[in-house]
């Protein structure tokens, strides 16, 4: 920098006839140099960020673990898919399978069970009433099943109509108390209101929500149902004092086939679909299930749907 300012200045002072020659040379010789610090100037902290060999070498070898890692991630999310594949088709095959047997199971059960009633015979009627308790909830297992797979089908239709929320409920509690015994099943404030939905899957939904509730609260314990509007819906809601649910593990809740790791629920059977189907059932109604819980205190589960206006 220094060199070609002197230059020019020299220039300026020479710029005389015998001496212009000089002066040029001088004068190109100090733009040159005045150039060559400006380039310098936004060359060197280029420069500065070039790397060694060994850095390059050590970014080579990072990039080559990166791409074997995506790899890798590729070939187990392919292996997992082909695996979840399998699995659909399994249970599909196996639902399907079972059903007609199983319906026939219940119907000679029903049969033999009224007749044990009506001798009177306490034996018959205890055996045969544990035997149907069985059925009816091997029902309910394959009735998810049968589901899911027309889910993945892209087969499960909806059948619209408008009911009182109130009867449905009765019909389900009802039913439950049967088939789940041990628990007590009540209803709370449950108003009289109508709603336009799929009263059967609205049914599906209402027993997994309370099958579910059962299989994870103490023997005893009770299991609330309520039904009341909210901005011109129906709020339905199932509640237990359970086990609760981690914060964690409710981001995942409604994933097919995601069951809680927790060591209180180690033992308790399931394939971890009936959640997804509830929040499928609702997802196709424009609705979406809701979970409210703390861990050793209890959950809720509650969902709305809109009002019917119509009068009766």
């Amino acid at each position: 920098m220094l060199c070609g300012t002197t230059h020019l200045i020299d220039a300026m002072v020479f710029w005389w006839p015998a001496y212009r020659l000089g002066a040029l040379i001088r004068f190109l010789t100090g733009v040159v140099s005045l150039f060559t610090v400006y380039a310098l100037y936004k060359l060197l902290p280029m420069i500065y960020r070039l790397r060694t060999l060994d850095e390059l070498e050590a970014e080579i070898i990072e990039r080559k673990k990166a791409e074997e890692e995506i790899r890798h991630q590729h070939v187990l999310m392919k292996a997992t898919e082909d695996l979840m594949a399998k699995k659909d088709e399994f249970m599909s095959i196996a639902s399907h399978e079972l059903k007609t047997p199983l319906t026939t199971i219940k119907s000679y059960v029903q049969v033999l069970l009224g007749k044990a009633r009506a001798d009177g015979d306490n034996f018959r009627i205890d055996a045969l009433s544990r035997v149907e308790k069985q059925a009816n909830k091997m029902a309910m297992l394959i009735q998810n099943l049968l589901d899911n797979a027309k889910l993945l089908e892209g087969k499960f239709d909806l059948v619209i109509e408008r009911f009182n929320t109130h009867e449905l409920l009765t019909e389900v509690v009802n039913d439950a108390k049967i088939i789940s015994s041990s628990h007590e099943i009540v209803m709370k404030d449950c108003e009289q209101v109508f709603i336009w939905a799929d009263r059967t899957k609205i049914a599906h939904v209402m027993e997994n929500l309370i099958s579910n509730a059962v299989k994870y609260s103490p023997v005893g314990s009770t299991i609330t149902i309520g039904c009341k509007t909210v901005d011109n819906q129906a709020q339905i809601s199932v509640s237990d004092t359970g086990i609760g649910i981690a914060k964690k593990d409710q981001e995942r809740l409604f994933e097919r086939f995601y069951r809680v790791e927790n060591e209180k629920i180690k033992n308790v059977a399931g394939f971890g679909i009936g959640l997804y189907l509830v929040a499928e059932i609702l997802r196709i109604h424009e609705s979406r299930i809701f979970v409210e819980s703390t861990e050793s205190v209890g959950s809720k589960f509650y969902f709305n749907l809109p009002l019917s206006n119509e009068h009766l």
